[in-house]
Order: structure tokens, then sequence, then C-alpha cells
């Protein structure tokens, strides 16, 4: 079958080996040529060909090799100072803390319900005294404060005391961000222990503002925090514009 293909292909100038032009093909499909000649030129052949695929195959591993990798991370020049948060709590006074002022320097007897203004009279103690040591200390009115994923508050900004119409206060300034979205923002996470005697709570009063602009002016710019059944809690997306 080989010898009658071989035939059928030489047959035909526009089908055989000798068509394709090949140098040494010819010569090694014709059987006029001596045996050595067509050793040689088969020879020579296949070592083209031999070299023709080492070198291909050089040129892809080195292209293989050569990794081109792409990464795309967020990042920006600017960094975007945040506007300060300031929480205070509608009732100044933590009972218990106020209850030991009372019996530290009251006069005695059940604290009444005006017990800061008889401290002012009978202890002669300034009203910022008061206010410090009877209202609800940081540890105990925040629960939990994030600043962006996996950060704390005081990794960012700090927390400071602040005196308003509602007694003692706290600001947190100082955060910043270098990227943008809800992610990004400030997650506070407010507590409330409840009165012993079960008075309603009245809830938080808090107030986003300019950090340069002082609580004590801006604080009835704020929102309360509701209170409903013994459960409060509010959420606010608030743009706040910076001088």
């Amino acid at each position: 079958m080989r010898r009658a293909l071989r035939r059928w292909l030489l047959s035909d100038p526009n089908l055989g080996v000798a068509y394709v032009q090949l140098v040494g093909l010819t010569t090694v499909a014709s059987h006029r040529a001596h045996w050595a000649r067509r050793a040689a030129w088969l020879v020579i052949l296949i070592g083209g060909c031999c070299l023709a695929t080492f070198y291909m195959v050089i040129q892809v591993s080195l292209y293989l090799a050569g990794h081109v990798g792409v990464s795309v991370s967020p990042s920006s020049n600017t960094t975007t100072q945040l506007p300060a948060v300031t929480i205070c709590v509608e009732q100044k006074y933590d009972f218990h803390n106020l209850l030991w002022l009372w019996r530290k320097y009251g006069p005695g007897g059940h604290m009444p319900g005006d017990a800061d203004l008889q401290l002012l009279d009978h202890a002669n103690l300034t009203l910022s005294y008061i206010w410090r040591h009877g209202g609800y200390k940081l540890d105990s009115l925040i629960k939990e404060c994030l600043f962006g994923p996996g950060n704390s508050c005081e990794d960012k900004g700090s927390w400071l005391p602040v005196f308003t119409e509602y007694g003692l206060c706290y600001t947190y300034s100082g955060g910043y961000t270098r990227l943008d979205g809800h992610m990004y923002g400030l997650y506070i996470k407010m507590n409330y222990s409840g009165h012993p005697y079960g008075l309603p709570f009245q809830g938080f009063k808090v107030v986003v503002h300019d950090a340069r602009s002082p609580a004590v002016v801006r604080i009835n710019d704020g929102f309360l925090c509701p209170v409903k059944e013994n459960k409060f809690g509010c959420f606010i997306m608030q743009s706040v514009e910076m001088k």
C-alpha cells in the first residue's frame, strides 16, 4: 500500500514531493539518487526539524516563564478627616455615681430628686465636679467602638470628656480614612445598664459635627437615639461640611 501511494504521488508533479520544492526532499524521495546522498539529506532534514522544534520549545518555555502579574489595590493620596461625634445621655447622672456623691458629701438621708442642687448648696462642690463624678463613665457608656474593619476607635482617634447642657458628654475626634464607603466609617455600640428602680431611660443625644466646632454649641443639632420596649438603637449616615 505504501508503494502504491508513493507511485501515485510521483506520477503527478502537482501532487509529488518534487512540487513541494523543499531542498533535499526530492533527493530523499528519489530512487535514482545514491543511497549515501539520500541518507545524508535525510539526516540533515531530520536534524533541521529537531533544531526547529527545540527552538520553538525554548521560546515557548521562555514566554511561559515570564509571568505577567497584575495586582490592583485601592489607594488614595488624600486622607479624609472624619467629623467628630459627641454622645450625651438625656439623664445627666448615673444613679450609682450620684448616690456615691450623696453619701460622701450630702447631708444624709435618702437621696432626693434634686441631689445635685443640694450638693451645690451644702457640700460647696462645683457643678463640673458633680457632673464629672456623678455622670456616666466612658467605659460604661460605650460598649464597642470600631473604626473601619478590624480597627478600634482608639487606633485612629481619641475620646475626650466635654460639658454641655446635658452634663458630662464624650466626644470622639481625630479619626481619618483613605477609603470611602460606610464600611470605613465609625461604628459605635452604646450601653445602658438600666435604672435600679425601673425609671424609664430617656435615650442618648448624639451629634455629628465639625471637630473645630465646640460640642456645647452643636449638641442641640444632634438626634435622639430612640427607645422602645427597653430596646434602643439608631443608625444614621450623615454628611457634614468640613470647613
